[in-house]
């Protein structure tokens, strides 16, 4: 199998599942972090209650500041840690379904049918601490669409992985994942499960590196690419949030997603 890249973004199966979830979960070439370690810690849905439960709570704001890396996650950008990813490792996020009695099982599984999409953006400085991503230039590095014209890639529990050319810039950038569950015909009807993780992106020559990724960080431009801000990215009538009934039945290997075009380094 060939290597992945700091790009693969990977969801581990599930036995059981829930309608609701996050991703407090980092994962590093199989090597799963603490809750909340490299992911900014997130704040319960005020409408609901304090438990823990409602950290899984969707967002449905898009114009929120919430939506950039979800409720409040500027409140843990001094206390999260950044994991070193060396270009051409395998990343992704495991999920954690709200369950009250285990707050800190490895649950996983996405019930909601939906895209998946991942996009970094690099903190000024590289200084992660002052960088809450609402500014930032965010780009796309990752999509999981359609499998089939009737099944989301993201819907049939199996590991989900995307392979890139580890090209991507030396620094420090937050990573930015989301699940939307679309609801077809239903304005302000999507809802969107998102986390943000803290990452330094390290060169495949540098010290203790273990990838097997082919290529060199650093090699590729993002000169000419139109960046995205979140909030501000996506609209409620975009075509790739706003759906008809007929998505089923034209299939969905011709769903465009919302946002920028997905960068190919």
């Amino acid at each position: 199998m060939k290597a992945t890249t700091v790009s693969s973004i990977l969801l581990l199966a599930a036995t059981t599942v829930k309608a609701h979830y996050y991703f407090p979960w980092l994962i590093v070439n199989g090597t799963q972090s603490l809750q909340w370690k490299y992911v900014r810690k997130t704040r319960p849905d005020p409408y609901q209650s304090t438990k823990t439960a409602d950290l899984a709570q969707p967002l449905r704001d898009l114009f929120s500041t919430n939506f950039t890396c979800g409720r409040s996650a500027w409140e843990s950008m001094t206390t999260t840690e950044t994991a070193d990813v060396v270009a051409g490792s395998e990343i992704g996020f495991r999920i954690n379904q709200g369950i009250v009695a285990e707050p800190n099982a490895n649950q996983s599984g996405l019930e909601h049918p939906g895209p998946g999409l991942a996009y970094l953006a690099r903190a000024p400085n590289d200084d992660l601490t002052t960088f809450s991503g609402i500014d930032g230039n965010w780009f796309k590095i990752a999509e999981l669409l359609g499998k089939s014209d009737n099944e989301w890639k993201l819907h049939s529990y199996e590991q989900h992985k995307r392979h890139h050319p580890p090209r991507y810039p030396p620094g420090k950038y937050l990573l930015r994942f989301e699940h939307i569950y679309l609801q077809p015909s239903f304005y302000i009807g999507s809802q969107f499960f998102l986390n943000c993780a803290q990452i330094n992106v390290l060169p495949p020559s540098a010290p203790n590196s273990t990838s097997t990724g082919e290529g060199k960080a650093g090699s590729a431009s993002l000169e000419d690419y139109p960046y995205a801000k979140f909030p501000g990215a996506y609209d409620y009538m975009d075509p790739g949030i706003y759906i008809g009934e007929n998505i089923y039945t034209e299939g969905l290997l011709r769903y465009v997603a919302p946002g920028p075009p997905l960068w190919k380094p």
